[in-house]
């Protein structure tokens, strides 16, 4: 049988104490003085279309998606350091990428115009 001093005992329980009270502490800290920023988001905001008219032509038009830089993909919204060199804001995004936002708005606008019957998006020509 192993019998432990009372020392022993004690000295076992102050370190499990001691370290509840500075992981607690840690803990505290961590919630007070850090934190993650709020995040931003972005979208276009357009005028409205004037009202429709009776189509003027009778075409189909398409719209095809826009392509744009890989580095415009990316969901934080890019900036210009110097003329060579970019970065990205953190917390500030945009609500789609500028591909997606322009090619919507374009076609909603066409539409909206009355200057073709109709608008498709999403287009695909048969020859190129």
């Amino acid at each position: 049988m192993i019998v432990e001093s009372a020392s022993n005992v004690w000295k076992a329980s102050f370190q499990v104490r001691a370290g509840a009270i500075l992981g607690l502490l840690a803990a505290v800290l961590a919630i007070g003085c850090g934190g993650v920023p709020k995040t931003y988001f972005y979208t276009l905001q357009v005028p409205s279309a004037p009202a429709p008219n009776d189509p003027k032509t009778n075409y189909v038009l398409g719209v095809e998606h826009f392509r744009t830089p890989e580095i415009l993909r990316d969901d934080r919204i890019v900036y210009f350091v110097s003329s060579t060199q970019i970065n990205f804001f953190q917390y500030h995004r945009r609500g789609s990428d500028p591909a997606t936002l322009l090619s919507d708005y374009t076609a909603h606008r066409v539409a909206s115009s009355g200057v073709v019957a109709q608008v498709e998006q999403d287009y695909k020509s048969s020859g190129k």
